[in-house]
């Protein structure tokens, strides 16, 4: 399961919090609402403090993200290790 949460936003920034597993459906729903504000021009930061697991696919968004100059604010330590380990 998973939950988006926009915490902030203003005229050029939005910043949201994902809470529960990024995988599954979950990452299309991550797909889909950052697509969304990058679309709109805004600069995007996302707290991934309460993300308790990710997987493939979703590494694999997260990876698109940063390409994307989205900033993760929070991330527990797995998540840190496993961008790290598939940029590698």
């Amino acid at each position: 399961m998973l939950k988006i949460s926009t915490i902030e936003r203003g005229e050029e920034a939005v910043r949201i919090r994902i809470d529960g597993q990024i995988s599954g459906e979950g990452v299309k729903l991550l797909r889909e609402t950052c697509t969304g504000h990058l679309d709109e021009g805004l600069k995007l930061s996302v707290d991934l403090q309460n993300v308790s697991f990710v997987d493939r696919d979703g590494v694999a968004a997260l990876q698109n993200l940063q390409r994307h100059k989205v900033e993760f604010l929070n991330a527990p330590l797995f998540v840190t290790e496993q961008l790290r380990e598939l940029k590698s």
